[in-house]
């Protein structure tokens, strides 16, 4: 079910008295469906990742229906769905961070699809237009990208330099499994 609101200047009202003068007034309506999640965003996705190492990455679930609901994220990888994470119960206007682990499903390198996907579970969404986000990831043999970070990580704990005695210093760590191999890094 679909509920209209009407806002007049800053007051919200479901009814419009008929001889109600507006010249003076902005009006304008909202559509809100009893049950719609949204992705909003996905976050922490590097822009290249080794064929072996995992994806870490965040979604941003909002609710902008009237009720609370909960539901699922399903991930396809170019066109394959590899995992489904659950949501939690969310109330309306709420927002959760959802983390998305999964692996790419792949053995060839070069540009992979990513699309993560809300459903509401047990109700119909209102609104499925605003449910999928996508990104895509260069899959490499052996080449990490170090790009995921935010002008707040720039702190004495999160840096590349040099210490005192000269030494590389990388305060922000990169994963590397048993199975890869480190060949080449730059500066």
């Amino acid at each position: 079910m679909m509920t209209k609101f009407v806002r007049v200047n800053d007051n919200i009202s479901t009814t419009t008295a008929p001889n109600m003068d507006t010249s003076n007034s902005m009006i304008s309506t909202t559509e809100k469906y009893d049950y719609d999640l949204a992705l909003t965003a996905i976050s922490g996705l590097p822009t290249m990742l080794p064929i072996s190492q995992d994806v870490e990455a965040t979604a941003t679930i909002k609710n902008q229906g009237l009720e609370s609901c909960s539901g699922s994220i399903a991930v396809t990888v170019s066109g394959t769905e590899v995992v489904t994470i659950d949501v939690p119960t969310i109330a309306p206007d709420a927002t959760a961070d959802i983390p998305v682990t999964f692996g790419l499903g792949t053995t060839q390198t070069g540009n992979v699809d990513i699309k993560m996907e809300v459903t509401i579970t047990g109700q119909t969404d209102g609104n499925t237009a605003d449910n999928t986000a996508t990104a895509s990831i260069e899959v490499t043999e052996t080449v990490l990208a170090y790009d995921h970070t935010t002008p707040d990580m720039y702190n004495g704990n999160h840096v590349i330099g040099v210490d005192e005695n000269y030494n590389f210093v990388a305060a922000i760590p990169i994963h590397i499994t048993n199975d890869d191999v480190c060949s080449l890094a730059s500066r």
